[in-house]
C-alpha cells in the first residue's frame, strides 16, 4: 500500500512539472491597439490613407466645396468661349465688310479706267472754223464712238455695270467660274462695244487659264490683244498670253512675248522678267 501510494505521488509530480512552463519560454503578446496588417481600417481599397486627406475615386463622393468650384469653373469657361465667340463673328463681318469694299473699290477704278481708255482710243472730228449753223451737228458727230455704241447695244449703264458685277462677283468672290463665264459671255453678247468689254475679255481668258483651258484662255487673250491694243489691261493680257504659251510647250514664242512685253516698260513689265529669271 505504501508502495502504491509512493508511485501515485511520483507520478503526479512529473505530470505536473511537464504541464508549467519553463520560466524562460517565449510567450506572444497581442496588442490590440495596433490594428492589424491584413485588415487595415484606415486605408481604402487604393491604398489611400484616408486620415491623409485622400478619398477613392470609385466609392468617396466629391465635397460641396469642391462641386461649387468646379461649377464656377465651368461658368468661367463658358464665358470665355461665348466672348471668343463675338470676336470671331466681329472678325469676321469686317472681313466681309473689307472683300466688299475692296471690290467696289475695283470696279469703280475698272470703270473710269475703261471709260478714259475708250475716250483717248476713239476719233474726234474737228469743230467746223466757221461759226455757221453746222457747229451743232459737228460738235455731235465729235462724241465718242464708245457712247453711241454703248447706247445701241441696248439696255443702260447701271445694267450694264451689273451684269459686269455679277461676273466679276462669281469670280473674285464666290470662286464659282462656271457662273462668271455664263456672266461675261453673256456681258459681251449685250454689249459688244461696251465699257466693259476688254475687261470682260480678260477675265474669260483668267478664268479658262485658271482652268486650265489653254486653247480658251489663249484665244480671249489673243482677243483682247488684237481688238483692244491700247486698253489698260492689253500689257498683263499679253504677259498672260505668253504664259500660255509656255505652258503649251512653246518656249521660245513665250519667251520672245515675254521679253518684249519687258521691252515696253509696262505695267506687267516686272511680271514678265521674273517669269524670265525663274523659267529661263
Amino acid at each position: 500500500m505504501h508502495k502504491f501510494n509512493a508511485v501515485t505521488a511520483a507520478f503526479m509530480a512529473a505530470v505536473s512539472f511537464s504541464v508549467i512552463p519553463p520560466a524562460n519560454a517565449q510567450v506572444e503578446v497581442v496588442d490590440l491597439d495596433v490594428p492589424s496588417t491584413r485588415f487595415p481600417s484606415d486605408q481604402n481599397a487604393n491604398g489611400v490613407n484616408a486620415s491623409d486627406g485622400g478619398y477613392s475615386p470609385r466609392g468617396a463622393k466629391p465635397s460641396p466645396a469642391s462641386m461649387t468650384e468646379f461649377y464656377f469653373q465651368l461658368q468661367t469657361l463658358q464665358q470665355e468661349v461665348q466672348t471668343l465667340r463675338g470676336l470671331v463673328e466681329e472678325q469676321s463681318y469686317q472681313l466681309k465688310k473689307l472683300k466688299q469694299q475692296r471690290l467696289d473699290d475695283y470696279l469703280d477704278l475698272d470703270r473710269r479706267v475703261s471709260g478714259l481708255s475708250q475716250a483717248t482710243s476713239g476719233s474726234f472730228a474737228k469743230p467746223v472754223a466757221s461759226g455757221t449753223s453746222n457747229t451743232g451737228a459737228a460738235n455731235t458727230a465729235s462724241q465718242p464712238s464708245s457712247l453711241s455704241q454703248t447706247q445701241g447695244s441696248g439696255g443702260n449703264a447701271e445694267d450694264e455695270l451689273a451684269l459686269y458685277r455679277a461676273g466679276i462677283d462669281a469670280v473674285l468672290k464666290q470662286r464659282d467660274y462656271d457662273k462668271g463665264i455664263e456672266s461675261f459671255d453673256a456681258y459681251l453678247r449685250d454689249y459688244p462695244s461696251g465699257v466693259y468689254a476688254a475687261n470682260a475679255k480678260y477675265w474669260l481668258g483668267q478664268v479658262y487659264l485658271q482652268r486650265e483651258d489653254l486653247d480658251s484662255a489663249e484665244q480671249w487673250f489673243n482677243t483682247l490683244v488684237q481688238e483692244h491694243p491700247n486698253h489698260q489691261k492689253t500689257p498683263e493680257a499679253k504677259f498672260k498670253l505668253a504664259k500660255v504659251l509656255f505652258l503649251q510647250g512653246d518656249l521660245d514664242e513665250a519667251q520672245a512675248q515675254l521679253q518684249a512685253v519687258v521691252s515696253s516698260g509696262s505695267s506687267a513689265a516686272k511680271l514678265a522678267q521674273d517669269f524670265l529669271d525663274k523659267n529661263y
